[in-house]
């Protein structure tokens, strides 16, 4: 059976885990790939084959997949059309595709604007630097409610509740679930209060800040370095420039802590780390640097924070004097970095806190590692994977008797199976049927769903198993099954037809035993239908994009009836 044992930070909060283990079947989130809507612009080569790529390396369910039409090669948007036309439709997908208590990060595929202007929902502002209100796509994301009920508040010193505050000299990590309510005290409230959702960016190809070709790799690395536990170090970089010297007094006690979490750190002098190839994370403050010159080199799963002005100004013309942008960390290996998008000043609560690297030491996601340590980050955009976590170790699981392409009919039980030596620390084992989270059981307990209810085919499983710790990581397991329940099926041919890369058009015949109409899928999207169960159908190269593509077809009745999955890779 296909086997993925790359650990996913979980999702699910003190409460809503208590409420899993006190319920057979919930519909609260689980973790990973799962809780991902990865937003694609369909106008966009680039960013169709980023996404791609991305679906691919990560397993992201077809389900959580959302094309919105955005013009190609755009860097700014109103605040009114992004609530419209972007935030919009992806809270109205989540809603309509049953995910709400799924969903805890939206992540935008390359091609979308990168800064919101919202000066027409704030109003005046005081005319010093700093004070304009053009906020970050990642951060009007991760800022939505507030975007949306109180924009004028949008600017405050203190906007991001999740962030991680220290009590007697401890910065305690935590786990991120959307489905939490924050206080001004930073806690967590039953009603009321702020919610988030973390958001991050997979790349930016606006003027070739990073090629598709870039943004893959990076990406690839990102994936493959969950869970390795990397030797590297941990550099805090400290010299006499404003950028550098605002964030020294952070030093000390993140020097200890990330220590204390098992990773080599130290504080160097100088604007970037030279000559030292164990990077696995840098918080600096210079207007420029680069990899190449500094002779030093990332290890998989790096994380870059370096605080000036422009490093997310994807727009502003380059030069000798230019400032560096944050995809030069990640263009060298890096799996994740951040920016701002507008001139912020030297405020340092705009910008991470050296204990970036501690969540991300003691096994968070990149994405929680960022918004846990950034107290207003409006301008703040985060860019790269967000799921990464080298330093996640969480118990593995699998299922004890089903095996990858059983045949399975009626009612289905599910028996995890855990690390044997390590089965006292899960707490809970989730399964998800395509992408949809349908059972929870305690450790040696069983996971059941009703296969009648889903379409005969093929159809994905996930197991993960919780891990019994504040930032709840989790293991992943996935394989397919086919349901049985009829005598129908559907058999797919795809033929791809001419030579030319990006003209690679395809010929997709549908035959089946069915008189319903039958719709092909590509990522949860309808890609044109044939009636009464068979037909032809001619499917432009541009409408997939280059790239790893699944594709399937699926009957109109209920329950109906599904092809087994054609992959396709074109140039």
């Amino acid at each position: 059976m296909r086997f993925n044992q790359a650990p996913n930070s979980a999702r699910l909060t003190t409460a809503v885990l208590a409420a899993v283990l006190a319920t057979p079947v919930l519909a609260w989130a689980g973790g990973g790939p799962e809780n991902v809507l990865l937003v694609v612009n369909s106008q966009s080569p680039e960013s169709l084959a980023v996404a791609n790529h991305y679906i691919d390396v990560r397993g992201i369910p077809a389900g959580n997949v959302l094309y919105i039409k955005w013009p190609t090669g755009a860097r700014a948007t109103r605040g009114s059309v992004f609530l419209k036309s972007i935030l919009g439709p992806i809270e109205e997908a989540i809603q309509s595709r049953g995910l709400e208590k799924q969903i805890d990060c939206v992540v935008y595929s390359a091609d979308f604007p990168f800064r919101i202007d919202f000066r027409e929902q704030v109003g005046p502002t005081p005319p010093r630097p700093g004070s304009a209100p053009l906020v970050s796509i990642t951060s009007a994301t991760y800022l939505g409610q507030i975007a949306k009920e109180q924009p004028k508040t949008l600017l405050a010193p203190n906007t991001n509740r999740y962030f991680a505050r220290r009590s007697l000299g401890v910065t305690m990590s935590r786990a991120f679930d959307a489905e939490n309510r924050w206080g001004p005290d930073g806690r967590r409230v039953p009603k009321g209060g702020v919610r988030y959702m973390m958001s991050a960016m997979l790349g930016v190809t606006y003027k070739k800040a990073s090629t598709v070709d870039q943004i893959k790799s990076y990406l690839t690395k990102s994936a493959q370095a969950d869970g390795t536990k990397p030797e590297g170090s941990v550099y805090l970089m400290t010299s006499r420039d404003i950028r550098s010297a605002v964030r020294e007094k952070q030093f000390p006690q993140a020097l200890k802590q990330i220590g204390l979490a098992g990773v080599r750190v130290q504080k160097l002098q100088g604007t970037f780390p030279s000559g030292k190839g164990d990077i696995i994370g840098v918080t600096c403050g210079t207007p420029q640097y680069s990899l190449r010159e500094s002779r030093s080199k990332l290890r998989p799963g790096a994380l870059g924070d370096n605080l000036t002005s422009f490093g997310g100004m994807f727009d502003r013309p380059p030069g000798p004097r230019a400032q560096t942008l944050l995809t030069e960390f990640l263009n060298n290996g890096g799996a994740g970095a951040c920016g701002t998008v507008i001139e912020p000043t030297a405020n340092t609560t705009k910008f991470p806190t050296a204990e970036l690297h501690l969540h991300y030491a003691r096994g968070c996601s990149m994405a929680e590692a960022f918004y846990q340590s950034v107290l207003s980050p409006f301008q703040l955009i985060v860019v790269g994977d967000p799921l990464c976590q080298p330093y996640a170790d969480p118990p593995s699981v699998e299922p004890e008797e089903l095996a990858d392409g059983s045949t399975v009919r009626g009612i289905v039980s599910v028996k995890p199976r855990l690390e044997s030596e390590r089965a006292a620390e899960v707490a809970a084992v989730l399964l998800y049927v395509d992408g949809k989270l349908t059972a929870a059981a305690k450790p040696g307990g069983e996971l059941k769903f009703d296969s009648t209810k889903l379409a005969d085919g093929r159809h994905t499983l996930v197991l993960t198993a919780i891990e019994k710790t504040p930032i709840l990581s989790q293991s992943r397991w996935s394989g397919s099954i086919r349901v049985k329940n009829g005598t129908d099926a559907i058999q797919l041919t795809v033929t791809k037809v001419g030579t030319t890369p990006g003209k690679q058009d395809l010929s997709v015949r549908i035959d089946s035993t069915v008189k319903d109409s039958i719709r092909l899928l590509h990522n949860g999207r309808e890609l044109g239908r044939v009636s009464r169960g068979r037909g032809t159908l001619s499917i432009p190269a541009d409408k997939l994009g280059a790239g790893k593509s699944l594709v399937f077809a699926e009957s109109t009745g209920s329950p109906g009836v599904r092809s087994k999955p054609v992959e396709v890779t074109l140039r």
